[in-house]
């Protein structure tokens, strides 16, 4: 990524050929200069520089100049914000030039796509156009995004909210909420209407659960369906949370609703496990808080969505059911891993092999044998539409990471193989990638091996793997030679990143909440190569914990939390620190955060030292109740208790 001129002469009348074909969005004239524009953050790899083609290091609130021009690498992300109301998004791999001429504000986008959300229409005397080389739009007060494509430098505008009347030459057309307007070199313009499944993923993250819902009104009222154009069908790929025990479908909510026969009333530190053979039913909870039975029968836990099918498992294994629960297809004991954005590619993984579901047509596709291996493949997770595991091969003394295409799922690749430290080959075939997280183009995780009568993490390490556009590793190496415990952070800083990790450092994730905070860790900076404590109670990212009273989740690439539930409320529930010596213990678990909701369930036990097992207290339970709330709010709507 180069940001830097490079100059050539220019014949003059290319310039007024462009000038002629410029293409004008009607609907602003753009007489004044609009607020400032400053970079708000990044994500991943930046690069800035200046009119005088000088490298400028990204920060926060840094104000973007006549003449700077902008570019982000694979899988990083840069936000500039007008004010508090006014968001440009430049997703990944794009480059832009701001230019501002006298009172005119102008982002050029020479390549990739840009997102805007102009929440507070513009006034008469502001202005803000977004053009490529030879087109322009103006934006006062609408959603949507731009892309470049194409060698010809073609653009695509598409708009969420508002409207446009678009002009070229004597050509007038109006681009209205829900249409995606392609304009050519030559000036030509065709309207059509888009559909969910065209939203990128880069703009949905930045649209609000009320944003997201006004949005799949507007493409329903004017006829816009994933298929067909049919408006009952709009929002057929939008699903957020896909595989959770809460999934959010073309803005309604599905879920298992359980009873008192669906869970073990006795459980080790409070834990109670679903009974994999009880019958439960699953719930559409519609936007108007209405719930509808779609099925009842046999299953439990997370819930994928792909194909006009619900994916779940029961205590026979793996099975997929149409949406009113009929035409079952039994898979077998199998575990599902992951699906595409699409929702076209399911993958399992049981018997030792890992197999891809076409969810169009049904066939079945054995993808890798681990059978010759008697360890077999441990799911690490998934990162930007790549599945990872890994394995060991024992007979070389090596850790393997494999990376799986989702959208290709026969696209099967090593990311890293890793010589194993020497402690770590006296434990053949146990040592696996543990936990990961991608920031930008690399890819970090830990790895270890699990053993105690409990099967918990004992000793390992944590590995970076640098990759290129198209995934292909092109550099790898250890990171952290040495934790104690799976969970690390990676914060993207100036020249670098740190890394928060655990070594030596009192606490445990063994403990009654789905993670249990430590007291602190170490942190890596990667540009000083220098480790030192640090205060930062660190857990798993996404992981929900309680910490000061409250009830919090971690968030990934940065060192804080967010609270989900206040400690008022936390409070009244019964939450409290001293679990070890309590004799009734409340936890708040089954925790779900999809757009600005809160799910959660509120579980009761109290002590029960005749089920102990070994060092491990017993507990049986009292009570559990689901609740629904706006995140950190102090009033929760109760769903069901059982």
């Amino acid at each position: 990524m180069n940001l830097k001129r490079k100059e050539k002469g220019i014949d003059i009348r290319y310039l007024l050929l462009l000038f002629i074909a410029a293409f004008i969005c009607t609907a602003c004239a753009n007489p004044r200069l609009t607020a400032r524009i400053a970079l708000a953050k990044t994500e991943g790899k930046i690069e800035i520089v200046n009119r005088r083609g000088k490298d400028v290091s990204p920060r926060e609130n840094l104000h973007l100049f006549d003449g700077y021009r902008m570019g982000t690498d694979v899988l990083s992300y840069a936000w500039m914000n007008l004010d508090e109301e006014r968001l440009v998004k430049l997703d990944q791999e794009s480059r832009i030039e701001i230019e501002k001429k006298r009172k005119k504000l102008e982002i050029v986008v020479e390549s990739g796509s840009l997102f805007f959300n102009i929440a507070k229409p513009l006034e008469e005397d502001e202005s803000l156009d977004i053009r490529t080389s030879s087109m322009i739009v103006g934006i006062r007060g609408t959603c949507g995004w731009v892309e470049v494509f194409g060698d010809e430098g073609k653009l695509r505008v598409y708009l969420l909210e508002g409207r446009v009347a678009c002009a070229s030459g004597e050509e007038k057309k109006e681009v209205l909420a829900g249409e995606m307007a392609e304009l050519t070199a030559s000036g030509e313009i065709t309207v059509s209407k888009f559909s969910v499944q065209d939203i990128p993923d880069f703009v949905m993250e930045e649209l609000s659960g009320e944003e997201e819902q006004a949005m799949l009104e507007t493409l329903a009222e004017n006829g816009n369906g994933s298929e067909g154009g049919n408006g009952e069908n709009a929002g057929e790929n939008l699903i957020l949370n896909n595989g959770k025990s809460l999934v959010r479908f073309a803005g309604n909510d599905y879920y298992w609703k359980y009873t008192a026969d669906s869970v073990d009333n006795e459980g080790l530190f409070a834990h109670f496990y679903l009974k994999p053979e009880a019958e439960n039913q699953m719930i559409c909870r519609h936007p108007d808080g209405t719930e509808e039975v779609l099925f009842t029968m046999a299953g439990n836990g997370d819930i994928y969505l792909a194909g006009e099918r619900m994916y779940l498992s029961s205590d026979n294994g793996a099975f997929s059911v149409k949406m009113d629960g009929s035409d079952r297809i039994d898979y077998g004991y199998t575990r599902w891993q992951g699906v595409d954005r699409q929702g076209k590619n399911m993958i399992g993984y049981g018997e030792q092999k890992v197999f891809s579901v076409n969810t169009q047509t049904g066939e079945r596709t054995e993808l890798a044998d681990s059978s010759a291996d008697m360890y077999g493949y441990e799911f690490a997770g998934t990162a930007d539409n790549y599945l990872y595991y890994s394995s060991s091969d024992t007979a070389r003394g090596e850790l393997v990471l494999y990376q799986m295409n989702l959208e290709n799922p026969t696209d099967i690749r090593e990311a890293d193989r890793f010589a194993l430290p020497q402690d770590l080959i006296d434990i053949p075939g146990n040592v696996f990638a543990a936990q990961l997280n991608r920031l930008g183009s690399t890819l970090y995780y830990s790895y270890g091996y699990y053993a105690g009568t409990g099967g918990y993490f004992q000793d390992g390490g944590i590995n970076y793997v640098l990759q290129d556009e198209n995934r292909i590793t092109v550099e790898s190496g250890v990171l952290v030679p040495k934790i104690t415990a799976e969970e690390f952070l990676v914060e993207e800083k100036q020249g670098g990143v740190n890394v928060y990790y655990i070594d030596d450092v009192e606490g445990s994730y063994i403990g009654y909440w789905q993670d249990t905070p430590y007291s602190g860790c170490m942190v890596f900076d990667s540009a000083t190569k220098s480790t030192q404590p640090s205060g930062f109670r660190l857990s798993r990212p996404g992981a929900v914990v309680y910490l000061d009273g409250a009830v919090c989740r971690e968030e990934e690439h940065q060192a804080s939390y967010t609270i989900l539930i206040p400690q008022e409320l936390a409070a009244s529930y019964g939450c409290r620190e001293d679990l070890e010596t309590a004799q009734s213990v409340t936890l708040i678990c089954d925790v779900e955060v999809i757009g600005n909701d809160v799910y959660y369930t509120v579980e009761k036990s109290s002590r029960n030292p005749q089920g102990d097992i070994g060092w491990r207290p017993g507990y049986v339970r009292s009570s559990s109740e689901r609740y629904k709330m706006v995140i950190g709010g102090n009033e929760a709507e109760q769903l069901f208790a059982y």
